[in-house]
């Protein structure tokens, strides 16, 4: 089993470089997930995991660039799968509250 505490502290032991490739492939496949969950279901925090970590371990810029790539994934799975907003004026207001989450996260950490 693996411990909560590794969880946490696994990219310490990992270059800069790898660890934000894990970083970008975990956001990838979040994104995924969330396509396939459908748009009922929100992933917005799962994917805090990949950028609260990648704000402590490779610092601000790789975490705003992996909260700027969910939000992209997000947005543009819900485009692919037609969801129904009411108004165009909704899906970007959704887009911009997660990232203002996600910066908010950030900004704490950093």
């Amino acid at each position: 089993m693996v411990s909560a505490q590794y969880l946490i502290s696994w990219p310490e032991h990992y270059a800069r470089r790898t660890t934000l490739a894990v970083f970008i492939s975990l956001v990838a496949i979040i994104g995924l997930i969330d396509y396939m969950a459908g748009w009922q279901i929100s992933l917005s925090a799962i994917y805090a995991y990949p950028i609260t970590l990648a704000a402590w371990y490779v610092g601000p810029g790789a975490a705003y660039m992996l909260a700027l790539l969910s939000v992209a994934l997000y947005m543009g799975g819900d485009l692919a799968a037609d969801v129904p907003y009411t108004s165009w004026v909704v899906f970007v207001w959704n887009g911009l509250v997660r990232l203002l989450f996600y910066g908010v996260l950030i900004q704490m950490l950093d």
